[in-house]
């Protein structure tokens, strides 16, 4: 059986931010080496900073927030695509690649060859609004993408409104996907349970399939 891989981006200070977001940092409350009984730490960072998930309320008032997220959609088969050499504006003839029985979906861009510690990159590769119309009217309810945001850095308010219209829609964003060919994959995605949030940090994993679905 094909091993698990961990597609999560570890959380270091060096980790590009979205611009205008809260910088991460690890603050050390305690620490026995200044003599405390343990080592504790307090954490500051944006909901969605490093691999995390923008739940509906990301972008629709009243939709829902991370406690609310579908854990049968965030676990099961997944389709995917290697999008390298698509430009900034992924279009709907590259997703058209997609097969048309995945109901979620991975995108691999040229992003991946740009150094995180070089900080934020605005010129990542993103969904364009007809390749995301296209993949949501497929039957895509969970997209995931390798850059800062699945949508286009100048299409990317019109493409989250419309992927997170309802609360059967979620987003996977800074994911890891260096070495991943194109194809199938078992996915499992836990965010972190905030109650009320529309994003939250995740752990995810993939592990490539020995077969379609």
């Amino acid at each position: 059986m094909k091993q698990w891989r961990d597609v999560t981006f570890a959380l270091e200070a060096c980790f590009p931010v979205w611009p205008g977001d809260a910088p991460f940092s690890v603050e050390p409350v305690a620490r026995m080496s200044r003599g405390d009984t343990a080592d504790v730490s307090a954490l500051h960072m944006s909901a969605h900073f490093g691999t995390h998930m923008d739940a509906p309320a990301h972008y629709l008032p009243g939709g829902a927030a991370m406690e609310q997220a579908p854990l049968e959609l965030l676990m099961g088969s997944t389709y995917l695509l290697d999008a390298r050499g698509a430009g900034e504006v992924i279009g709907e003839e590259t997703v058209k690649r997609v097969p048309a029985d995945a109901r979620r979906v991975l995108i691999r861009s040229d992003y991946e060859t740009h150094s995180k510690k070089d900080g934020f990159f605005p010129g990542f590769s993103g969904l364009g609004v007809a390749a995301t119309a296209w993949l949501k009217a497929m039957g895509v309810r969970l997209l995931g993408a390798d850059a800062p945001s699945f949508a286009a850095l100048c299409e990317t308010r019109d493409v989250h409104r419309l992927f997170l219209c309802d609360d059967e829609h979620w987003i996977i964003e800074h994911l890891d996907l260096r070495d991943c060919p194109e194809g199938w994959y078992d996915l499992l995605c836990l965010p972190m349970k905030i109650k009320g949030c529309e994003g939250a940090p995740a752990r995810v994993l993939l592990r490539a399939r020995e077969e379609q679905p």
